[in-house]
């Protein structure tokens, strides 16, 4: 006969995101979660089973309020019981990027996310629950790096566009950035075109309508500013990417007006 209760306690959770359409991680630290006091499972061993995924919510947080995340064991590709003070969570793909969706995810709110975990979530192998195991705690993420931008392409085709043409410029990032993220480009020949993020993604899209007085054989980038950020708050680099801009293709700009004149016409009648 086993009635002792877990004595665990959760003290952090680092989430750990793999990429677009790739698992992601939560790991657990705390106290206890192996031992006479613990889950009761070997230590490597997988736990999900032994949890109750209703007494964990995810709370994105936004200038509004907060959305609440829920998990189900299904969502959960394991828990594995690393050691006595950590346990590691491996959300599946389809949970992951659902996760990251969620309106105000991470940095994108403004304020700060947080797990909220309720007594019980920590069951053992026989069943006792986990009286100790509570709490709301701040979520903390270990993406540190900069995203950088992969390629600025175009949609138009080559060719030469003269004055008020418009052309249709992406910037693709290395990772998803924050919706109403920004670029501000600058075109070595002269003009701008800002790009936006309509939604949290790798794709910052605008439109550059072409301004009198700019004329070059080949339409490059050479700058940019930006606001944007990813999923964590790590700012854009502002690194043009090396080689072929718009993917090579060749845009050209002529805002050259003729210089025709007419000075005589003559009527012939056949």
């Amino acid at each position: 006969i086993d009635t002792l209760a877990p004595a665990t306690t959760i003290t952090d959770i680092v989430y750990t995101d793999s990429g677009a359409d790739a698992a992601g991680t939560l790991v657990l630290t705390g106290a206890n979660f192996t031992g006479t006091n613990g889950l009761g499972v070997t230590q490597g061993d997988d736990a999900k089973s032994y949890l109750n995924w209703d007494n964990i919510v995810w709370q994105a947080t936004g200038t509004s309020g907060s959305t609440s995340v829920t998990f189900a064991v299904g969502d959960i590709t394991s828990a594995i019981v690393t050691n006595s003070t950590t346990m590691t969570i491996t959300l599946g793909a389809d949970k992951n990027t659902a996760l990251k969706a969620t309106a105000d995810f991470a940095a994108q709110g403004g304020a700060a996310d947080s797990v909220v975990v309720t007594n019980g979530f920590i069951k053992d192998i026989v069943g006792n629950v986990s009286t100790t195991d509570g709490g709301t705690i701040t979520q903390t993420y270990a993406d540190s790096t900069r995203p950088e931008v992969a390629s600025f392409t175009t949609a138009s085709d080559t060719g030469t566009y003269g004055v008020g043409a418009a052309l249709a410029i992406t910037a693709t990032t290395d990772e998803a950035v924050a919706k109403g993220s920004t670029i501000t480009a600058t075109f070595g020949s002269g003009g701008t075109v800002v790009l936006t993020a309509a939604e949290a993604g790798t794709a910052l899209t605008g439109t550059y309508e072409v301004p009198s007085g700019v004329t070059t054989t080949s339409l490059t980038v050479s700058s940019f500013t930006t606001t944007a950020t990813d999923l964590y708050g790590n700012t854009l680099q502002t690194t043009v990417p090396t080689g072929s801009v718009f993917s090579g293709k060749t845009i050209a700009i002529d805002t050259l007006a003729p210089a025709t004149t007419i000075t005589d016409i003559v009527y012939t009648d056949s």
